[in-house]
């Protein structure tokens, strides 16, 4: 079923349930495996200067989750810290993270790149943090890299303050 997108005049989005087990226990689910190919053709009847038309348009399925490489931290300061990340395909990423390992705070980066940095700022002097990196890529499938469960940790620098007063 097509229905009209909110995006624009003219633009109908639609969705189909995808199996991907093999097992569908509905006549509506289409069986898919990564790499198909599903085509879908429809009559549109206002096909701009062409006017009536039938229009064939397709999508491959993607069923692989993107792999989360090498999370680092740097510039850490006593108030912010810098967590960057790569991925094997376009994505749009989140850092989840917190003084506690109940993390609480997200900072988001929703443009689609291979290659994140977020910067966290207001953050506490002298404090651990605990952080993990989720990903998505355009197809939905998501990913979280939580060192093993343990989550990544840093800690903010001290400042030390030495007042020397030579009277």
């Amino acid at each position: 079923e097509l229905s009209p997108s909110t995006t624009g005049v003219g633009v109908f989005q639609g969705r189909i349930a995808l199996d991907t087990t093999g097992g569908s226990s509905s006549e509506i689910d289409l069986t898919v495996s990564h790499g198909d190919t599903i085509s879908a053709k429809y009559f549109d009847s206002h096909y701009g200067d062409a006017g009536s038309h039938e229009v064939v348009t397709t999508a491959t399925v993607d069923l692989t989750p993107p792999q989360i490489l090498d999370v680092t931290v740097s510039n850490v300061t006593e108030n912010s810290a810098t967590v960057a990340w790569s991925c094997s395909e376009p994505v749009s990423g989140a850092v989840e993270y917190g003084d506690s390992r109940t993390l609480g705070l997200q900072k988001s980066d929703r443009v689609l790149t291979e290659a994140h940095s977020l910067n966290l700022p207001g953050l506490s002097e002298n404090r651990p943090y605990y952080f993990s990196v989720e990903v998505r890529d355009p197809a939905g499938n998501e990913v979280v890299a939580d060192n093993g469960g343990a989550l990544y940790t840093f800690q903010t620098r001290y400042t030390v303050s030495i007042f020397r007063d030579d009277m």
